[in-house]
Order: structure tokens, then sequence, then C-alpha cells
């Protein structure tokens, strides 16, 4: 009934902007402002780059306007419409005017003589459609324009700037491109995006996002943020268990995905030591009314149900030019493959996910621009994904993932994100303000260990229980509020500059219990008080930064940042129960607060040879937040911060006339006082937080993209990670020269992505790629709880046949089946999710 609801409301809606659209009209041009990115080169050209990044379409007369000869100057940066032309026809006698707010005609005072014919178009979509096939002119230019390498423009230093000049080493994949994979969670894509890896835990929607294997084996705190445009998600503090809790975006909703490699303090703060994976989100277009809908089928090997799901888009401008509104659903059904043989039920771990999500553009002037946003998400997991293994062995003790959990492990989540951007252009500065607002609940049943359930049952009842069975349950709820303001100065002059300043507060709700059980699966009742923990927690974050560049020739420049941060964590227990105190009616309460002070910097020098070569070196360094201990007896009360530097140095080349692209950086990081995880000596070990050690170690990233014809792109990945430990860590089990556990020192991937066109407008496109990782440890090498982690190859294919309106597309993941195991507690493991096929069907309107 809930997927019925959700349709049957996104039907309506959509119904309901369509009749609106058709009766908004108006020939007012957007004073909305768009990313421009155009090289200094003949005039057809840069009219071409223009009319594909702004979506508007050009007309010339060639009686009335000669482009012979014309060069244009380079444009760059946030522009309206009107601003990007006036920068690129300055001197060259050209004018322009609108005919209407998607179309723009040149033309010139001195018109030439000669036959009439139409107006010439210059077609927003792409270059290859800026002239139909049969009036090509068959030159080596033409088929350089077709053949060349799409630019992307990112956001990744907090202004607008083409993917390819950005000195930090930086990888981006787009919302189409994700859609064409299949891809709708961050592991799908993944394992094609340098240095970066994703460990799947058996709690479905979860996992841990690392980036140069620093690695958040050692301590539950994150390496790497996550944020959904200028909104940081990640929560922070001991107690939010942030570091195995990714947001997954779906394609619909996604302009691209970017992902920043190497410290990012100066600019995003706490927790980006390992780097920032960022989701850039559409925004609502003020201008064109379109739609889409689509269908799918999901199915997996082993499972015996078809996963299914639905989805829809509906942008409408509410008021031409000035208001639009954007609307997306979906919902999505995974369907199951674990088996538990204690029960004998199948498919137990069946996903059912469903989103909606509401983003506004206000744009009332040309200097102002407003974007708002809800997005939610929400998922619910029949099971866990763990598969039973033998005792010290990576082996499947019943089989490939089969389990034997006599009671149930189900798991939920429910993500809100409110945001709201606004852009002031004064003139000489741009002043922004990104507010944002989330809720994460979660909540997870999982097996507890036994024989410590077992024991303290056995010892409670005087014997009379010996066979007891129990679940730990961990509900938790966080909410973070984050502002940030930002005063930029303009791009195009010698010294540019960003001031900001950042302000944070996090609130966390928590309990863990255990629940006892009979051996047949009824609850223990005299015995629910056996342990009960409940905690609040806040962490606030006071933030200020600043960076510069400055140019000191036309391809040369230097560029610093500093920031400095005053963190507060602090939180409040209550526990009872004799696993705590040893009488369920003596609780224990307390109350910690703890401040630390980081200061986080960078510096940098980037040098532009040429338009096809561009040389970086960058410094630069991050921190996480120390934090608070649970109550524990001998258990020290809180942690300081860590942190880490990274010192690197990279290209980014284009040749063959911008057919093929390399892009290398090679590192070096040093990591000091990581956190820890110790356990007490108790009965029952107790983790908890410490500062300890160094790991330090080099790395290269690598990728390399050709296109040697029109219509073919290959591509190819690798990455090493060289961390390992500088001195013994005893309480880790590791020895000096130990690698860092759950990354693997050499990740890499292949693609090719190939289109050829079959009846009238229908093309074909077909594309496979293989990603693959060497071995790796589930904990440091001599921990006697370490197992190795073997490495995989795994093959992916995707192919469509589309035209401008419908899409019909396919895709495999994980062709070979590989079972490899990918992630490895005590007693059970995850394998690698089995070959999974689908189909799917889009259309536009």
């Amino acid at each position: 009934m809930k997927t019925v609801r959700w349709m049957a409301m996104t039907a309506a809606i959509l119904a309901c902007t369509t009749v609106h659209s058709q009766d908004t009209a108006s020939t007012e041009v957007a004073p909305v402002k768009v990313a421009v990115n155009i090289e200094a080169q003949p005039i057809r050209g840069a009219l071409q780059a223009f009319g594909k990044q702004t979506g508007i379409q050009v007309l010339f007369r060639s009686e009335s306007v000669s482009v012979e000869g014309l060069t244009t100057p380079r444009v760059v940066g946030e522009l309206s419409v009107r601003e990007a032309l006036d920068r690129l026809l300055t001197n060259t006698g050209l004018k322009y005017e609108f005919v209407n707010e998607h179309t723009v005609r040149i033309s010139s005072a001195h018109p030439i003589s000669g036959i009439a014919r139409p107006d010439e178009r210059i077609s927003p979509n792409a270059i290859r459609d800026s002239r139909p096939a049969e009036e090509s002119d068959g030159t080596a230019s033409s088929e350089a324009e077709r053949t060349k390498l799409e630019e992307i423009i990112v956001t990744a230093q907090k202004r607008a700037e083409p993917l390819r000049e950005v000195p930090i080493s930086i990888s981006a994949v787009t919302g189409d491109q994700l859609q064409r994979q299949g891809a709708t969670r961050l592991s799908d894509f993944a394992g094609y995006v340098p240095s970066l890896t994703y460990s799947q835990s058996g709690v479905p929607g979860e996992g841990t996002v690392t980036l140069r294997g620093v690695t958040t084996a050692t301590s539950p705190t994150a390496a790497t943020a996550i944020y959904v445009d200028d909104v940081p998600t990640t929560t922070h503090g001991t107690f939010a268990s942030n570091g195995s809790r990714p947001v997954d975006l779906f394609p619909y909703d996604l302009e691209r995905v970017e992902v920043l490699r190497g410290p990012q303090g100066t600019l995003y703060g706490d927790s980006t030591i390992g780097g920032l994976i960022k989701y850039v989100t559409k925004t609502a277009n003020v201008n064109d009314f379109s739609g889409a809908a689509g269908v799918e089928g999901v199915a997996i090997s082993g499972g015996d149900k078809i996963g299914r799901g639905a989805r829809a888009m509906v942008n409408a401008p509410i008021m031409q030019g000035v208001f639009g509104v954007r609307l997306s659903a979906f919902y999505q059904e995974t369907p199951g493959y674990m088996g538990n043989v204690q029960t004998g039920e199948k498919d137990t771990n069946e996903v059912r996910q469903r989103g909606v999500r509401i983003a506004a553009r206000l744009t009332p002037t040309e200097a102002l621009s407003v974007d708002a946003q809800w997005l939610h998400n929400e998922y619910e997991a029949d099971n866990l994904v763990y598969t039973a293994m033998a005792p010290g062995t990576t082996r499947p003790l019943y089989g490939d993932y089969k389990d034997a959990y006599p009671l149930p492990q189900p798991s939920s989540q429910k993500f809100d994100l409110l945001s709201a951007t606004v852009r002031y252009d004064l003139g000489p500065v741009t002043l922004t303000s990104a507010t944002g607002y989330s809720k994460d609940n979660r909540d997870t049943s999982t097996s507890y260990i036994t024989s410590t359930v077992r024991a303290w049952v056995d010892m409670l009842t005087g014997g009379t229980v010996n066979d007891a069975l129990g679940t730990f349950d961990a509900p938790i709820k966080n909410n973070k509020f984050t502002q940030e303001l930002r005063l930029a100065s303009v791009q195009d002059q010698r010294l540019t500059w960003l001031l900001g300043a950042y302000y944070s507060v996090e609130n966390a709700d928590a309990s863990s219990r255990i629940v006892p059980f009979y051996a047949d699966a009824t609850v223990i009742t005299p015995l629910l008080e056996l342990y009960d923990d409940k905690l609040t927690a806040r962490y606030t974050d006071l933030s200020a930064f600043a960076n510069a560049t400055f140019k000191i020739t036309d391809k040369w420049e230097i560029s610093g940042g500093v920031r400095q941060s005053r963190i507060t964590d602090s939180y409040h227990e209550r526990g009872t129960g004799t696993f705590l105190s040893g009488s369920p009616t003596a609780p224990v309460i307390d109350n910690i607060k703890s401040e630390n002070d980081a200061t986080t910097w960078s510096l940098g020098s980037r040098y532009i040879a040429s338009d096809d070569l561009m040389v970086f070196v960058r410094a630069a360094n991050g921190f996480r937040a120390g934090g608070i201990n649970y109550t524990w007896p001998g258990v020290q009360k809180s942690y300081n911060p860590d942190s880490l530097v990274s010192y690197e140095a990279g290209f980014r080349a284009d040749f063959l006339s911008h057919k093929a692209s390399v892009d290398l950086t090679v590192y070096y990081l040093d990591w000091k006082d990581l956190f820890i995880t110790a356990y007490t000596k108790d009965l029952f070990p107790m983790a908890y937080q410490v500062n300890g050690g160094k790991v330090a170690g080099p790395g290269v990233e690598f990728t390399g993209t050709l296109r040697p014809v029109r219509r073919l792109t290959l591509t190819a990945t690798a990455a090493f990670t060289g961390l390992k430990v500088r001195e013994d860590l005893p309480t880790l089990g590791a020895l000096d020269g130990d690698r860092t556990p759950t990354s693997p020192a050499w990740t890499g991937s292949v693609s090719a992505d190939y289109t050829v066109p079959i009846i009238s407008n229908w093309d074909l496109r077909v594309g496979a790629g293989v990603r693959m990782a060497s071995h790796t440890d589930s904990r440091f090498i001599h921990d006697p709880l370490s197992r190795r982690l073997d490495g995989y190859s795994v093959v992916d294919l995707n192919a469509a046949v589309s035209n401008d309106r419908w899409t019909l597309r396919g895709y495999v993941k994980n062709l070979g089946g590989d079972n490899t195991v990918v992630w490895m507690g005590e007693s059970n493991g995850v394998q690698m999710t089995p070959r999974t096929i689908g189909l799917a069907l889009d259309v536009k309107f």
C-alpha cells in the first residue's frame, strides 16, 4: 500500500505541474547564474560550448554575419547568460538579441552580401549536433571537435572551475554515468574511483568509506566526510556512530559526485583527513518544464524473487525565469539472497527503499539566487547479510551466503535533510549562506554474543537456564544543524580570496539494550534489566577559515589557507543492569564534557603551462576531533584529536587534440595520534578509545581517458596505497611496518563505452568495466583475530537503446558471481553481493 500511495502522489503532482506549465509563457531571460568554462578559441566553437553549457540555442545568418577569423577570450565562472555573451563577444564586432528565453540571435551592424540562407543553429545539446551529419565538412578539425573529451565543472574548492584545473587530487562521476551503470549506491561506483574503497558491513545501508587507506578500522570515528551540496551530513562525536553511515542518493537527483582525496580541513573542517565525498544535486530549472519516469526490475543470483523499482521526476517553472520547483520520488525493492540453515528461511535480507526530494530555486534578480531542498530517504531491511564462517578462517561454515542466527535481525533508517543556499553578487564580492538541518534515525537489532548472554543468564538464574539467546538493540537518533557564511572575491583577478565562518551543533540520543531470550526465541521477561543504557550527547563546532590565491604570472599562482576550530563534546549517560553495576537497581550516571582546539592549513602552487597541461604541488593537514569514552572502571574519560599531513604533487594533461587525458598524483601521508580502540581486561571486555601511534606512507593515483574515435571512450584507473605503522601498537596487534587494515595496497579499473547509431534517431550504447583490488587484512596482521581477505576482479556490463525521449537499459553487476569475503568479524563475514541483473525503462517528457 505504501508503494501505491507514493506513486499515486507522484503522478498527481506530475499532472498538476504539467497543466500549470502549459499556461506559463514569458520571453524574459532567466537571471540565474550557471557555471561556464569556455576556452579561448574560434568563435564558432566558443558559441557551441556556450550553447551546451547554458542550454541556449544560438542562431546567426550566414549572409549577415562573418565568423571567419574571429576568436573569443577565455570565459570562466558563475555567470548569467548575458554576462557570458558579453564577455564572449568582446571586440568581435558582433551583437546579440534574445528571440525568446531559450534562443539568442547573433548579428552584425555590417551585413555581408550574398545569397540568403536560413538561420544556422548551434544546439545546446552537444558538439556533434552543431551541424547535421549530412552537412559536415569532413575536415580533421570537425572530427577533432566530435572526439574531444567532455569538460566537467566542479565546486570542490567552493567555487566553480573546470575539474582539470583544480589543484588537488579529485575525481567526478556524473549522474548520467551512474544511471548508465545502474549505480544506486556508493558501493556500486567506488571501485571505479582511484583510492576510494567501500567496505560493506553486515547491516544494509551501512559501510565504511576509505580514501587513500586512511581507515576507520582502528576507531569508529569517520575519516572521510560526506556532503550534500554545501551541507555536511557526517555526524561527529563519540556516540553518533558516524564512521559507517554514508548517504546514498539516486541518479535522478544527482548532477555529479565529486571525490576529493587528501585532507580538506581548511575548507571543510573535521573528519576530512582522508578526503570527502560531495553529492552535487540537480537544482530546479526556472525556465523549462521537464519530467522523467522509469520502472526497473532486478534479480540477484541465489534469490527467488524479482525486485522492482519505480521513479519519477518533474521540473516546473512556477514563475517563468524567477521561480521553479523540481520534485522527484522513488521506490526500490532489492531481493534477498541470504539463507538461514537453522530456521530454513530463504531470501532473508530483502531491502525496501523509498525517497522523495523537493527542490526549489528563486532568482528574483541577476545578483540573487536561492536554492532550497527537502530530501527524505528511508529503508527497511528484513535481516543482516552475515555469512557464518568456520572458526579461524574465511571459509563459509554452511555454504555461501548462509547464516544460522536463531533470531531475526532487522534494521531500518530514516534520513531527512533540509537545506537552503543563498548567493548574492555584490559586484566585487559574492556572499554565500549555506544552511542545513538533518535527522538520521537508525535502529538495528543484532544477535548478541551467545556465550556472553548465556553466561550471565546462567549466573542470574542459578543455572536453571543455560541455553539462553540474546539480541543487542541499538536505536540511535542524530540531528544536526549547520550554518556557513562565505565572502568570496571575483575569480578573474590577480588576488582572489575567500573568508568564511562555520557553526554546527549535533545532538545524539542513543540506547543500547541486551534482550535475553529462551532457546525457543521467547523473551526472558524477568531479566530485561540485564543491560539497558541510555545516553544523550551534544557536539558543537565553531570555526573561521580563510583562503587566498595570488597569480604571480598569468600561468603561475600560489595559494594558502587556514582554519581555526573550537570543538565541544559532552554527554550524559544513565545505565542500569548487572553488566554495569552488578545490580539492576543501582544505575550508573555520568556527565562528561571535553573541549578541543584545532588549526588546519594548506599551501599549494599551480602552473598552467598551456590549455593542455596543469601541474600542481600541495601540502595540507586535517584532523578528527577527540571525544569521550563510555563510563567504565579504569577507562580514561576522553581522548585528544589526531592529525594528518599530506604532501602531494600532480599533473593533468590533455593531448591528441583533447582526445586523451592523463591525471596523475603522487603523495606522502604522515598521520599522528590516531584513534585506537582498546579493551578493558574484564571477563567481558569493553571497548574504548585512546590516542597512540604513528602511521605514514606514500601513494600514487592515476586516471587515463582516451577517445580514439567519435563514439568510443576508454578509461583506466589505478591507485597504490602504502600506509604503514611506524611504531609498535600492542593494543592493536600491530608491529612497525604493518599495513593499515581493510584497505588494499592496489586498486584499479578499466572501462569502455561505445555508442553507435542504429535506426532513425535511435542509438545503441554498450559499456563494460572491470574493477580490481589486491588482498587486505581484516585487522592489523599481527592481531590474532585478523584474517586475510582475498583480492578480486569483478566484471560489470551495461547497455542501452535510446532516443531523445525513451531509454531501455540493462546492466549486470558482478558478472562472474564473485563471492569474495569483503568484511570479516570474529565468526562471521560479508561476501560480495552476488551477480545482479537489472532491466529498466525510462522516459523523458
